[in-house]
């Protein structure tokens, strides 16, 4: 079947057990829970001849949680929406630790270290195939790697995060070039080889 895509949600017990003061719980032992559950959910869109997107995660006010489980789809080259920008007063919510305002009706109430972790530099289009993608949530470094295809006429597509580059940035692309307009860089390669871009917030 074509155009088929596979909906998982990816949700580490210990963010449950430590805000429920269960000793021995730990979030750093998400870790290894998301990196698992991404093998298994990227195993099950091969299996289907699907795509894979990451389609509810998070729902907590732990920013370490949060960043272990958005690096941990970077590292598996995953889409993802996050549970959940408001609260909403939805039955199915039993807090409101899982949205990204302290009041739902002002929006200047935003949790901003969980939006930093949130509103990440991404490609948003590859011309090519993706090898790798890095970013960090504290300096805003990002880089990433691809292999181009040639006959995809388009830019690969970069939305760098405002939020860890408010006085600019720099580029630097090899085997291609870049364009920049505002948050977003246009990458062109110049060969079949492999392109490699990294985003570097000026200070």
């Amino acid at each position: 079947m074509k155009n088929l895509g596979f909906s998982w949600h990816n949700y580490c017990p210990d963010v449950f057990f430590e805000s429920q003061g269960i000793p021995g719980s730990n979030t750093d032992n998400c870790k290894d829970y998301t990196a698992n559950r991404e093998t298994h959910a990227i195993d099950q869109a091969n299996r289907m001849g699907a795509a894979a997107l990451m389609t509810e995660w998070g729902a907590t006010d732990n920013v370490n949680a949060v960043g272990i489980d958005a690096a941990g789809a970077d590292d598996s080259l995953m889409g993802w929406t996050y549970w959940a920008y408001k609260h909403w007063d939805d039955p199915t919510t039993a807090d409101d630790s899982q949205g990204l305002f302290t009041d739902d009706a002002d929006l200047s109430t935003v949790k901003m270290d969980k939006l930093r972790q949130l509103v990440r530099t991404y490609p948003q289009a590859t011309a090519g195939t993706p090898t790798n993608i890095s970013y960090d949530a504290t300096s805003g470094l990002f880089s990433m790697t691809y292999t181009p295809t040639l006959s995809i006429k388009q830019p690969t597509q970069i939305f760098v995060s405002p939020l860890t580059s408010p006085h600019g940035y720099d580029v630097k692309v090899t085997g291609g070039t870049a364009t920049r307009s505002g948050s977003v860089v246009l990458v062109k390669a110049t060969s079949s080889k492999t392109v490699t871009v990294k985003v570097t917030p000026r200070p």
